[in-house]
């Protein structure tokens, strides 16, 4: 959250038309990190880039490349990037989330990873939003992770009690 803030602070700067709920959303995303800095897990290596493009495939095989990106973090951040960055439905993410346990998501597991698709969505929908009025455009994925920041925070904060 501490990188989504920064460039909060740069988008200041900007001239750039904000949603009419930007700064409920604001609200609501720091809400989502306030519950799982709370209930914060042990951190672990992450990619921290973990979406399709780094993903190559050959037959049976796959490797994670472009790994400049990779530290220590909570596992939970390398999900919430897979599925912000896909177009997936809800149920779908759950899906991604049960295959990741290899098992059925503990309703503990799943509103930590809820509240990290909110926060990796979040993100990146306030970095489109600084790369938009630079002439750097990203298109319908700004629309995307503004959708998912909504949903995802909302459905987190549900279910850790503080909607």
């Amino acid at each position: 959250m501490g990188k989504a803030r920064d460039i909060r602070e740069l988008l200041k700067a900007h001239a750039y038309p904000m949603q009419p709920d930007y700064e409920q959303l604001n609200a609501s995303m720091e809400k989502v990190d306030a519950c799982v800095r709370f209930n914060r897990n042990e951190p672990c290596l992450c990619h921290n880039d973990f979406y399709a493009p780094n993903f190559l495939v050959s037959g049976n095989d796959m490797y994670l490349i472009d790994w400049e990106y990779s530290a220590m973090s909570d596992y939970a951040s390398d999900l919430g990037t897979f599925i912000c960055c896909s177009d997936y439905i809800y149920e779908e993410a759950c899906r991604v989330f049960d295959e990741y346990f290899g098992r059925q998501t503990t309703p503990e597991e799943l509103r930590h990873c809820l509240a990290y698709v909110a926060l990796a969505s979040y993100y990146w929908f306030v970095w489109a939003l600084y790369k938009e009025p630079s002439g750097d455009p990203v298109g319908e994925w700004l629309y995307l992770w503004y959708r998912y920041a909504k949903q995802y925070s909302a459905l987190a904060l549900e279910r850790y009690g503080k909607a």
